[in-house]
């Protein structure tokens, strides 16, 4: 930037000449000469420079910047005519969310939550500026985590993030009765984890746990567990990549075996099969009955819950969920019975060899059966 520019600049600074700095910013060509005549507006702190620096939010990203600034500088005047900008284009929602932010007048805080329910842009300065805000904002953002669903997540994700333990108690209620959400869910759950929780080692934690995908915590909860693992994998597109799945094979609790065996008919093979392979390392004789019954499963892998499954005519089954209720049935047999028809292909003639052996087999154990039916009033 020429040097004589420059010191016209510097004059028209220290004279606060403001008309004549606003003209050069709406007419100069050069973005250098600008950005300065922004900085030296934001120095003389006028009040009428506030719309014209709002405007040029519109501008470059370096013009942008500069305006913030300048405004910034200019301060609590600012406040109400950025507030306006908030529900004006994205490019000012943004900027003016950033400036509040960094201005912290408590009358930013609800507009700002407002602002949740603009653009993807916009909303992320709103959280950035309420972040910057900091204590103050924490008591309307308590209140707007019993609104609805999208401003719930950002004033959660809000509060974890400024990290006040008053927002605790609240979002452990809030998560309690938002289990049905996936995604919001999980955005409570790390609020709650930046905020330092404790969960306890029952079925909420055990939600809490699942929401972080923190699998490895559930075979420490036992049975628990199951309902939130289970709860989880209803809201997953694609259940042979969850780790949900593999999970419940390391709930070995007793008390989980009923629980268990109403899921072998669930309508994802993925399931039904890492169900089998869970009641295999729990051991319990009373899945003997319904692990056999598996022993008919022939969906392949684009079951129902893909939308197709294969026709009556079709050779492309899959028996992943036959082979885990065997391999079950063997661990809680004791035992590693295989047929001698047992082929690469697994033809219908092992399968019918299969279930007859564990169907005459669970027939010869009618003490163990007896004894069962006496602990567990079947």
């Amino acid at each position: 930037m020429p040097q004589k520019i420059q010191s016209i600049i510097k004059d028209l600074e220290v004279n606060k000449k403001v008309i004549e700095l606003i003209v050069l910013l709406k007419n100069h060509e050069s973005n250098f000469v600008r950005e300065r005549v922004i900085r030296a507006l934001g120095r003389i702190k006028d009040p009428h420079t506030i719309d014209p620096l709002i405007n040029v939010f519109e501008d470059s990203e370096v013009i942008s910047h500069a305006a913030v600034w300048a405004l910034y500088k200019i301060g609590t005047p600012t406040v109400e005519p950025l507030i306006a900008a908030l529900n004006e284009s994205n490019k000012k929602g943004k900027y003016a969310a950033e400036t509040l932010g960094k201005i912290k007048d408590p009358r930013a805080i609800k507009p700002l939550i407002e602002a949740f329910n603009k653009s993807n842009i916009v909303s992320k300065a709103a959280i950035w500026a309420l972040i910057k805000i900091g204590e103050s904002a924490v008591g309307p953002l308590i209140e707007a985590l019993y609104e609805f669903e999208n401003k719930i997540r950002k004033a959660a994700e809000t509060l974890g993030k400024i990290g006040d333990s008053r927002a605790i108690e609240p979002l452990i209620q809030v998560f309690k009765y938002n289990l049905h959400s996936r995604v919001l869910r999980e955005t409570i759950a790390r609020a709650l984890e930046r905020l330092a929780w404790n969960p306890p080692k029952n079925e909420l934690g055990a939600h809490y746990y699942v929401a972080l995908g923190e699998w490895d915590k559930l075979a420490e909860i036992g049975a628990l567990s199951i309902n939130p693992i289970i709860d989880s994998l209803e809201n997953l597109d694609n259940f042979n990549e969850s780790p949900a799945t593999e999970s419940l094979g390391s709930i070995k609790d007793s008390k989980a075996v009923n629980h268990l065996i109403t899921f072998l008919y669930h309508k994802s093979h993925f399931v039904r099969a890492n169900v089998a392979r869970a009641l295999g390392k729990i051991g319990d004789f009373r899945a003997i009955k319904p692990l056999i019954t598996l022993l008919d499963d022939e969906y392949s892998r684009q079951d129902i819950i893909y939308g197709n499954k294969w026709d009556e005519k079709s050779e492309m089954i899959n028996y992943s969920v036959r082979n885990a209720a065997v391999a079950a049935l063997r661990k809680i047999a004791g035992g590693a019975y295989t047929s001698k028809y047992f082929t690469k292909e697994y033809t219908q003639r092992y399968w019918d060899e299969e279930k007859e052996f564990w169907n005459q087999w669970y027939e010869n154990k009618k003490e163990i059966r007896k004894k069962e039916e006496d602990i567990y009033n079947i």
